[in-house]
């Protein structure tokens, strides 16, 4: 296992699964099928670049652009990596 410091105004991210409502209708669909994908997602942030302005520190949810996430794969290992201009903004409670 790898330890990942993201450099460059990156932050990395562990995107959140997009919760599907249970649809009790049976249709059959191709299986090459995917429904369509949000704009938007909804990422965990693990840790960001040392030069980042992005107020959001480790364990915060964060709204991104999904086109905008990068992975990073490196022997079985993958990273989510954004630009922190994409962030469009902190989840807080």
């Amino acid at each position: 296992m790898f330890d990942f410091e993201p450099v460059n105004r990156h932050v990395w991210v562990d995107v959140l699964k997009e919760e599907k409502p249970q649809d009790t209708a049976q249709i059959l669909l191709p299986e090459d099928y995917a429904p369509p994908q949000s704009k938007y997602a909804i990422c965990n942030v693990i840790t960001s670049a040392s030069d980042c302005t992005l107020s959001a520190a480790a364990g915060d949810l964060i709204i991104v652009e999904n086109s905008m996430i990068n992975e990073l794969s490196y022997k079985n290992q993958t990273f989510s990596i954004i630009l922190e201009n994409y962030v469009y903004g902190v989840l807080r409670n």
